[in-house]
């Protein structure tokens, strides 16, 4: 089905050496705050204490080790209909951002 090419070079149970995991997990944490600090820029002051108190208890639940037991209910359909339905809540701001300056928004 997959290509040569096209193949993983890491499963999910293995351990990359620490030469790949250190540079990969810099590019997730930069991207994850790329993607927290831009809600935070387009919503305002309205989400910015909501968005303090979840990145909180993100690190609770992610240094309890309490994230390995939420994940055997959790599964990517959950995740990805839930991002989904997140996004169509938000499709407003683009929307008015777009409007004030749509020459720049159908370059993107």
């Amino acid at each position: 089905m997959f290509s040569e090419r096209m193949r993983y070079r890491y499963g999910v149970e293995d351990k990359p050496p620490l030469g790949v995991a250190v540079p990969v997990a810099l590019q997730h944490l930069l991207m994850s705050f790329g993607s927290v600090l831009s809600i935070a820029y387009l919503l305002g002051d309205s989400l910015q204490g909501s968005l303090m108190l979840a990145a909180l208890f993100e690190v609770i639940i992610g240094a309890s080790g309490l994230i390995g037991h939420i994940l055997r209910f959790i599964g990517p359909i959950t995740i990805s209909v839930t991002l989904t339905l997140m996004g169509f809540s938000l499709y407003e701001v683009p929307l008015m951002y777009a409007r004030s300056h749509w020459g720049v928004s159908l370059l993107f």
